[in-house]
């Protein structure tokens, strides 16, 4: 029977029970179940009447069904809304694929993620450990380009050692040549992560949101800032170990009464240390003769360096720890110096103040100047200093 309908009619065929007309007026209409049949010179002008308010497929589909139909009407729908240029530019963002975790590193540094972010007009270094989660943070101002980078970068390497690969956000500074050659001259890889993808770099990108949330509530890189950063690195981790602890070994000194605990050093490593240390010691004694101490009131001659001339005389107003004193100068100033560079000086004609420190002190004579006690020498310069009246 199917053969026998004419070609344009073939699709209702399945569906002529549901097949009605209705009078409105003086014409007549096709229903299917109460839905207008719409002929094929109207589809496309429907077509646009249902998306008039750019809904998506099914909802512009739920919005047919309810009034118009046509064979092939649910496919026809699908494609008009996905080749809407309207529609097109405002579909949602992709769903979350499944979690990629980069291999953990084998030791600590590494693999190192580095970013940069602003904030206040300001530019930020973050750079971050992925095996410790350890983060350093450095303030470049406004100065964000690659030899500003470089620069901290090269500091940094030198202070925890180079690592194997950094992983950066891509950004003109780390894509241009300067970089690459410094990447080629400390001899790491460069990994480039997806831009605005903040999985792809994770380390870095959490590193940076909790700099700037501490920054946000600092203000700025000050005392309150780095105690705050003091307390991230010590804080542990869900391993049960701080950043600190997984790149340090220890547990880095903060306001809190931490009891000290055993260290990581070996006693065996310890005790080689402190053998070694005495051996260095004794060396140096060899060569070496104990000088008495000073006391307070004391007149010296004071020289400046192992290789000048002792001159000028001092007295000394305090004693510091590590035979340190503090002198003053007959022009009322004050200096600080080693015992080493302080001698005891001979003091006016009549005096009769005991010196107790009088080590190594030339034979005195009188002399006319100014009644005055020097040596045949007068290694203080003292003639200079105290001219005949």
């Amino acid at each position: 029977m199917r053969n026998e309908v004419d070609e344009e009619a073939r699709p209702f065929c399945s569906i002529r029970h549901n097949l009605y007309m209705a009078s409105v007026g003086e014409n007549s209409i096709l229903l299917m179940n109460g839905r207008t049949v719409i002929p094929t010179q109207q589809q496309k002008k429907t077509l646009n009447n249902l998306h008039e308010g750019h809904q998506g497929i099914e909802k512009t589909r739920r919005c047919a069904r309810d009034s118009v139909y046509w064979p092939g009407m649910n496919h026809d729908i699908e494609e008009m809304v996905k080749r809407c240029s309207e529609c097109r530019t405002l579909l949602p963002v992709n769903s979350k694929e499944p979690l990629q975790q980069p291999p953990l590193p084998t030791r600590p540094w590494d693999k190192l993620g580095v970013d940069l972010y602003s904030l206040n007009d300001r530019e930020y270094l973050i750079v971050t450990d992925y095996f410790s989660a350890f983060t350093e943070v450095y303030d470049l101002g406004k100065d964000a380009t690659a030899p500003a980078l470089i620069k901290e970068l090269t500091q940094l390497f030198s202070r925890f050692g180079q690592p194997v690969e950094v992983v950066s956000a891509g950004g003109s500074q780390f894509t241009c040549k300067a970089f690459a050659t410094f990447v080629e001259s400390w001899n790491f890889i460069h990994t480039v992560s997806s831009p605005t993808h903040a999985q792809s770099n994770g380390k870095a990108e959490a590193a940076v949101k909790n700099v700037k949330k501490l920054l946000k509530k600092c203000g700025s890189m000050n005392d309150q800032f780095w105690k705050g950063l003091l307390a991230i690195r010590n804080t542990p981790l869900l391993c049960g170990k701080s950043p600190a602890e997984l790149l340090l070994g220890r547990t880095l000194h903060d306001s809190l009464p931490r009891y000290p605990g055993p260290t990581t050093l070996h006693n065996e490593t310890k005790a080689k240390i402190l053998d070694i240390k005495k051996k260095e010691k004794d060396t140096y004694d060899q060569h070496t003769t104990p000088l008495p101490p000073l006391q307070t009131g004391t007149r010296v001659a004071i020289r400046s360096r192992v290789d000048s001339d002792w001159s000028l005389l001092e007295k000394i107003t305090e004693i510091k720890p590590n035979h340190t004193y503090i002198v003053l100068t007959d022009q009322g100033s004050t200096l600080t110096r080693n015992r080493r560079y302080l001698r005891p000086a001979p003091h006016p004609a009549g005096n009769n103040t005991s010196q107790a420190n009088d080590e190594q002190n030339p034979t005195p004579t009188t002399n006319p100047l100014g009644g005055r006690h020097v040596g045949l020498s007068d290694p203080y310069n003292l003639r200079k200093r105290c001219p005949k009246n």
